[in-house]
């Protein structure tokens, strides 16, 4: 089943009423829950989808939204899980739980989960801008980049360490809950896991219900940049994929409705075919006719 992740419309609107209406003649019977709902609103709008016959196919931590923190400040980085101040880790280790306990209570297997980052300047719009003028293949830029990286690769080990101390709390609760962690790949080069990091984690956590979950538009980013290319990165990890996250890029930019940019998905389609869960994660920039068409794209070109 394909399913659409709620946040082309929990940026704009948390009223139950609008939401189920917005959806009803869509494609889509399978759903994505996001992190901007509260507990509230977000066990309103379960109880209304259901009688209107939506499957929640997956839910992204951290869902429902934490009490201390407002709809508009809600992301699924507000804590970073690789955080070396134990106050803000912790919040964050709790946050993802009360998720996975809320997978369990809706009979949800599919929790997608972001694993933090490492603490440094994230100078997105400068690769950004460099990539949009033709520029980042310069050798100076090239540079400038793999300084960036270094820093980075530097800085990391004490917030990789972090980050796994969160998952195995995480992790053990999924397993107790019948759970499974999907472990995104990311679109910064600041965030986990990035490269070999993907391979450590799930050898730390062998057996168990760690799982891979893929997201075309960071992939994409990544790929352009030339710091993850998105093919060796499907091959090393195709066997662990639990679900995939489809979405476009233009500019640069993410969350475009799959077939309105710039990726192959024809060409990524012998991988992402292996998915158990499709959720096309298009976000409020997307149209509904673009919305309405990626269900049909998704069908041709990814199943």
């Amino acid at each position: 089943m394909i399913g659409l992740s709620l946040s082309w419309l929990s940026k704009r609107t948390d009223d139950v009423e609008e939401i189920v209406r917005e959806l009803k003649d869509l494609p889509y019977r399978g759903l994505e829950l996001d992190y901007r709902f509260d507990r509230e609103t977000i066990g309103k709008l379960v109880r209304e989808l259901k009688g209107a016959d939506f499957r929640i196919l997956s839910i992204h931590a951290p869902c429902p939204r934490p009490e201390e923190v407002s709809r508009v400040q809600a992301s699924a980085d507000f804590y970073n899980l690789a955080s070396t101040d134990e106050d803000e880790r912790r919040l964050g280790v709790k946050a993802a739980i009360h998720t996975v306990q809320f997978a369990c209570d809706l009979e949800v297997r599919a929790v997608v989960l972001h694993c933090g980052y490492v603490i440094m300047e994230n100078e997105k719009d400068r690769i950004r801008d460099l990539w949009k003028s033709g520029e980042l293949e310069q050798e100076s830029s090239q540079e400038w980049l793999t300084k960036k990286l270094d820093e980075r690769n530097q800085k990391a080990p004490v917030f990789f360490d972090q980050m796994l101390r969160s998952l195995d709390a995480i992790h053990k609760e999924a397993v107790k809950r019948d759970v499974l962690i999907g472990v995104e790949n990311r679109i910064n080069y600041h965030e986990f896991p990035l490269g070999d990091e993907f391979e450590a984690v799930f050898r730390e956590f062998a057996g168990g219900n760690l799982r891979f979950w893929y997201d075309t538009g960071h992939g994409y980013i990544l790929d352009a940049m030339g710091i993850q290319p998105v093919k060796t990165l499907l091959e090393q990890q195709t066997e662990r994929l639990l679900g995939v996250h489809l979405h476009d890029v233009r500019e640069f930019r993410d969350h475009h409705a799959p077939g309105t940019g710039k990726i192959d998905f024809a060409e990524l389609q012998p991988w992402l075919k292996r998915a158990e869960v499709f959720i096309v994660e298009a976000h409020d920039h997307a149209t509904r006719e673009e919305v309405r068409d990626a269900f049909d794209f998704v069908v041709s070109q990814v199943l």
